[in-house]
């Protein structure tokens, strides 16, 4: 997304895009996030690509495994979550099969950047103690996406 904003700011240095590339010689994810809270509609564009991007690439996820969930997380999504959600949500529901998201649930996770942490955890501690030996018997997930 950096690189995108970029090459826009560069386009046009009197953007709100161009002026954060003048000023600071890059532009942060976050300042795009930032900006398209702001209705800068470059921002906002960059926003609903990179979710469109992300929906294509969870729909052969979906697809795949046919979860009951996917819970997303990271910087961008608390600070413009309903666009960012709303661009992948739509991608996904327009490019998957209506019997693979019709108990889909997609939606932002509760937790802070410690949430991946967590959720392999829980992996682990399922496989742990729903295996016979106790031992981890394989990568087997349980029937949730986290990403």
């Amino acid at each position: 997304m950096a690189d995108i904003a970029a090459q826009k700011a560069q386009a046009d240095l009197d953007s709100a895009l161009g002026r954060i590339l003048t000023r600071n010689g890059q532009i942060r994810v976050e300042e795009v996030a930032i900006l398209a809270t702001q209705g800068d509609e470059n921002s906002s564009d960059i926003i609903r690509s990179a979710g469109e991007n992300l929906g294509k690439a969870l729909t052969t996820v979906i697809t795949t495994l046919n979860p009951e969930a996917v819970i997303l997380g990271g910087d961008i999504l608390t600070i413009v979550g309903d666009l960012f959600l709303a661009s992948i949500r739509e991608t996904i529901y327009r490019s998957t099969l209506p019997l693979a998201t019709r108990d889909l649930s997609i939606q932002c996770s509760q937790l802070t950047k410690t949430g991946g942490m967590i959720g392999a955890c829980s992996l682990l501690v399922d496989q742990l103690l729903h295996s016979n030996t106790g031992e981890f018997q394989g990568y087997g997930l349980t029937n949730s996406v986290f990403l």
